[in-house]
């Protein structure tokens, strides 16, 4: 992969233009395709951070590249091909990549002991551990003790501190009541 530099001084505008258009329209389709596997009405771009990358049109049209030399929309274009290429590359942008993050997350979670936390009930505890986070419970209690409260619950056990186990119970509540695809 080509870096900035290379970019800039070996490729004409022109070249880094349509190299550009190329990695846009490869992103985009990535991000449709993920959007569809996610069954969400919301595009996935935005659920995972990822901004829409402008088109040339819209770059050239910038106010800020008026007084520019064509040096330094030289080197813009080179940044922003290297930048644009590093993110179609990244293994989050790809269902197979996915699967494969979700799978070493889930290995890591085991090895730490929480053994009942597997591919069945994956999601439910991201969501969980989402939910606490937004709650503030993440703020009195570390992520180690909150995983380990989901861990004892997903096993069917008894949790061990009754504050987390007030706070599964209202996650649960609050989870049933919310259409997490609406």
């Amino acid at each position: 992969m080509p870096s900035v530099f290379e970019y800039a001084n070996e490729w004409t505008q022109e070249q880094l233009k349509t190299k550009y258009n190329e990695l846009r329209k490869l992103f985009n389709d990535r991000i449709y395709r993920l959007a569809k596997v996610d069954k969400s009405k919301k595009i996935a771009e935005y659920r995972s951070g990822y901004k829409r990358p402008k088109s040339v049109s819209e770059i050239e049209k910038l106010p800020s590249r008026k007084n520019w030399t064509e040096k330094a929309r030289q080197t813009d274009w080179a940044t922003r091909v290297a930048e644009l290429e590093n993110l179609v590359n990244k293994r989050s942008l790809s269902l197979s990549g996915r699967k494969q993050i979700r799978q070493d997350s889930i290995n890591k979670l085991q090895e730490q002991g929480f053994e009942s936390i597997d591919n069945n009930n994956y999601d439910r505890f991201v969501s969980f551990m989402n939910w606490c986070k937004a709650m503030g419970v993440l703020n009195d209690y570390d992520s180690n003790q909150v995983a380990e409260a989901f861990d004892q619950w997903a096993s069917g056990g008894i949790i061990d501190d009754d504050s987390l186990a007030y706070y599964i119970n209202q996650w649960e509540s609050d989870t049933e009541s919310v259409d997490l695809f609406d």
